[in-house]
């Protein structure tokens, strides 16, 4: 039995409009209860002057001394289906002595380990 070309496999007619209203980007709908975002309220902007500025900050991804930073590559399951995984180095934010001053810097545990770093003096009480 062959079909009409004009027809689709779910019975619907090529070219006729759908009957469903079009979906507003973040209404909710019967399909989709809670919107595209799936629940996740979007984080409000921190207002320049408020403090949320210095604690919102990022983590930095890169070592200072050696350069690693994070490499991008494929997450395969059992069933071999491929999705983008991010793989990153693990960075500490330590106090270092440079150029005879104390400062902050980001540094992969690697260097950490090798001694790269150059930690300032203790302080002693005194």
């Amino acid at each position: 039995m062959q079909q009409c070309p004009a027809r689709r496999r779910n019975g619907a007619v090529a070219g006729a409009k759908d009957p469903r209203p079009p979906m507003v980007a973040g209404a909710a709908s019967k399909d989709h209860p809670v919107g595209p975002r799936q629940g996740r309220r979007p984080r409000a902007a921190p207002q320049p002057g408020s403090d949320a500025l210095e604690k919102d900050f990022i983590m930095a991804s890169v070592c200072s001394y050696c350069g690693k930073k994070p490499w991008v590559g494929k997450q395969v399951s059992h069933s071999h289906r491929r999705s983008s995984k991010r793989w990153s180095p693990n960075i500490q934010r330590v106090k270092a002595f440079v150029n005879g001053r104390t400062v902050k810097v980001d540094v992969c545990t690697g260097c950490l380990k090798a001694g790269k770093v150059t930690r300032p003096p203790v302080k002693t009480a005194g």
